[in-house]
């Protein structure tokens, strides 16, 4: 006999659930044109809405073709604020306390057309208009920054999404606790190592962990150190993330390029029996 409390773990269940999810934050699936697994990723796909989220991680992407300057969705003009709110409004649909927010920020593109004159060698630039606006949520754990997580949203000028990447991956409380205790040290006089040709701009701990885009996810607890370059010709600041000892945490990856494939990884094993 069948369980009918069980949960259910099936693929066409991780469909409908990413469905569900559309209808709840406002996306029009309309007619699906196709729907599936890639790797670690369950997506939908109609003739104009992409909708996809990650199955190791809370992570999400939405994109509407119709999106954009002179695009049939257009782009939304509404106010920063306006913006804010939607993003509280997804967050709270996926279960996502607005206690985590530390950061808002809306950043507008900014767009030029060029002309140019093959004949006469001359290039005409239009005037600069404002295009697509974003709205930017950075993240924290309690006092902790997560800075690689992060919410990006995109409105249509009917305040639909038009673009989304939301990464929230969950974090452990041994995570958590070790980015607070890594802050204790900071605050009581943790010294950085030094950076040949760079002073210290700033130290701060926190948690560090795989992009949205990837195969793997790793979270590391670490401590920020930026520094300054000394040099004003270089533009870029270096930054590492360390351990409570100074010593560097491993780069959060992307992917395990050394894996061996399954075929060769099943005759070892059977090599070994």
């Amino acid at each position: 006999m069948t369980d009918q409390t069980s949960p259910d773990y099936s693929d066409e269940e991780a469909l409908r659930q990413l469905t569900r999810l559309a209808d709840a934050i406002g996306v029009d699936l309309d007619e699906v044109e196709q729907s599936g697994f890639e790797a670690n990723v369950v997506g939908i796909r109609t003739e104009h809405v992409l909708i996809s989220r990650r199955l190791d991680s809370r992570t999400y992407f939405i994109h509407d073709s119709r999106f954009g300057i002179d695009r049939e969705l257009g782009f939304s003009t509404a106010s920063d604020r306006e913006h804010f709110d939607r993003c509280r409004e997804i967050l709270d649909q996926l279960g996502i306390e607005a206690s985590e927010i530390a950061s808002e920020a809306l950043v507008t593109e900014q767009t030029q057309v060029a002309f140019v004159d093959h004949g006469r060698q001359t290039v005409e630039l239009e005037n600069v208009r404002e295009g697509k606006r974003f709205a930017r949520i950075g993240r924290r754990a309690g006092a902790a920054p997560v800075w690689s997580s992060g919410l990006v949203l995109g409105m249509t000028r009917e305040h639909r999404i038009g673009y989304l990447q939301l990464h929230w991956p969950e974090l452990s409380s041994h995570t958590v606790h070790e980015a607070h205790r890594l802050a204790h040290h900071v605050e009581r006089g943790w010294n950085p190592p030094e950076q040949p040709g760079a002073s210290i701009e700033s130290v701060e701990a926190g948690v560090v962990h795989s992009p949205a885009i990837g195969l793997l996810m790793d979270v590391y607890p670490a401590i920020r150190v930026v520094y300054a370059p000394s040099d004003p010709r270089y533009g870029q600041k270096p930054v590492a993330y360390l351990d409570r000892h100074g010593n560097a945490v491993p780069v959060p990856r992307i992917a395990d390029l050394s894996a061996e494939p399954l075929q060769q990884r099943a005759s070892v094993s059977a090599e070994g029996h």
